[in-house]
């Protein structure tokens, strides 16, 4: 194959994947992740911020957990604190299982890191207009002085529901 026309197959081909990246539309209506430095201590509390201002649709409601293949456990709890734009305040526990029971680490990824999208919640409608904000802690039993250590990344993502 020629230098021109390894240039135009190249070019074709870009054009094509540009196309159908710009064709694919997302139901994504927010999402943010944040990278967590070395260790998560106890007292740390992981904050996202939304501003929902169209309540007739339901949604759908996901955690994003990036995690080593050298975190030590196969499961990850966390308390899911969410406020209301009125102030009232809602708390949940909840468990996200990272490996299985053959000590497989689920999600995706390759290498030392594995990408779990956990669905919190789906077709859930709020009730009302405004900023709502979630605060994540992590709940496991680790030596304080170390803090946790092996997740990388938590995130939150809501994505309309069809």
């Amino acid at each position: 194959m020629g230098k021109i026309q390894y240039q135009h197959l190249t070019i074709s081909l870009l054009s094509i994947i540009f196309l159908f990246l710009v064709s694919c539309s997302s139901d994504t209506v927010f999402e943010e992740n944040k990278y967590i430095n070395k260790s998560w201590d106890k007292n740390d509390t992981i904050s996202f911020k939304v501003d929902l201002q169209d309540i007739s649709i339901t949604y759908n409601f996901y955690i994003n957990i990036r995690n080593s293949t050298d975190y030590n456990y196969s499961n990850f709890y966390f308390f899911m604190n969410s406020i209301f734009p009125d102030g009232s305040l809602r708390r949940d526990t909840i468990e996200c299982i990272l490996a299985n029971l053959e000590g497989k680490w689920l999600g995706k990824g390759f290498g030392g890191l594995k990408e779990n999208n956990l669905l919190l919640g789906k077709g859930i409608k709020f009730p009302q207009e405004g900023i709502y904000e979630f605060r994540i802690e992590h709940a496991m039993r680790v030596d304080d002085k170390e803090g946790l250590k092996g997740i990388e990344n938590i995130g939150i993502r809501l994505e309309k529901s069809n």
